[in-house]
């Protein structure tokens, strides 16, 4: 790599949650994993142990970092919300319900619960996907309401 890393190495991130091949991977090669659309409760098993395990066979050392991606679907009220879930679900199919798992769903407050429950999982970053269209209204009680109570806690 020419100019060299900065940091003298350059981190290297895989994403996927496969656990026969991609966690084995991960555990070999990354420094730091992204786990798209998982539940909290599986980012814990999988980062937990599935990668620990594989890791401590291949002799390697931890993951560095965790990160969880997330799919962004608020809505600025109640209302909103199951409108905008509604039309994911329709779009996903019969995936939505693994999909979903790993989504901010409801309002902006409901966000910081899911957020919380990720990094309480053992993710020490979150993605947050947006898939257009995107309301500006919503994107704006996101950064007003939800990320400073995150950044709170």
């Amino acid at each position: 790599m020419l100019p060299a890393p900065v940091r003298g190495h350059m981190p290297m991130w895989i994403g996927g949650v496969g656990e026969k091949r991609t966690l084995r991977i991960v555990a070999g090669h990354a420094t730091g994993w992204n786990a798209a659309y998982v539940s909290p409760a599986d980012m814990r098993a999988s980062a937990g142990s599935s990668i620990s395990t594989v890791s401590e066979q291949a002799g390697t050392r931890p993951l560095s970092s965790v990160r969880s991606n997330l799919m962004f679907n608020l809505g600025i009220d109640d209302r909103a919300a199951a409108a905008a879930e509604a039309g994911l679900a329709a779009q996903w199919g019969p995936m939505w319900e693994r999909a979903s798992a790993g989504a901010l769903l409801g309002t902006p407050e409901s966000a910081v619960d899911r957020i919380m429950e990720n990094r309480e999982a053992g993710a020490d970053m979150v993605n947050v996907a947006l898939r257009a269209p995107v309301s500006g209204d919503v994107i704006d009680a996101y950064l007003a309401r939800t990320v400073p109570a995150v950044r709170g806690m």
